[in-house]
Parts: structure tokens; sequence; C-alpha cells
């Protein structure tokens, strides 16, 4: 797997019937540090990456600039 960039392709939401505009939980850089959340995309709403309490990374000022899926859990 690969970072992606933001500029280049968002994450794809509507995996989840109880949370369309969202997608799956994610790993998210700033080019600095690795984050994991989300991306939520409601039309004429609101548009962004967001922890796992709904919080919005811009607002405390992360800029994500990559991110990625996650990768598959270990197997022993």
């Amino acid at each position: 797997m690969n970072w992606i960039k933001c500029s280049d392709k968002m994450p794809e939401i509507g995996h989840d019937k109880e949370f369309p505009f969202t997608s799956k939980q994610l790993l998210l850089s700033d080019g600095e540090h690795v984050y994991w959340g989300e991306y939520e995309n409601e039309p004429d709403i609101w548009e962004g990456f967001i922890d796992n309490d709904g919080d919005s990374f811009g607002d405390i000022g992360i800029d994500i600039t990559h991110w990625m899926l996650m990768p598959p859990p270990p197997k022993d």
C-alpha cells in the first residue's frame, strides 16, 4: 500500500448504510505525523477528515495531505 495525495484522489465514501457519507478507517498524514480516522463528505454540508470522536483534524490545525487504506490485521 502506498500513500495517496489528497490533491490526487480522495477516499471513497458510502461503504456503510448507517454512515453513507464517511469512508472506511484510514491512515492519515500531514507529512510529518501519522494519524487514523475517516474522510467525511456530506454534499452541501461539510467535507474533511475526522478522528474517531467525530472531530475535524482541520479544526485543531492539522492539515491532512495524504491518506492510505488501513493494512490488514496480522495473521498467526
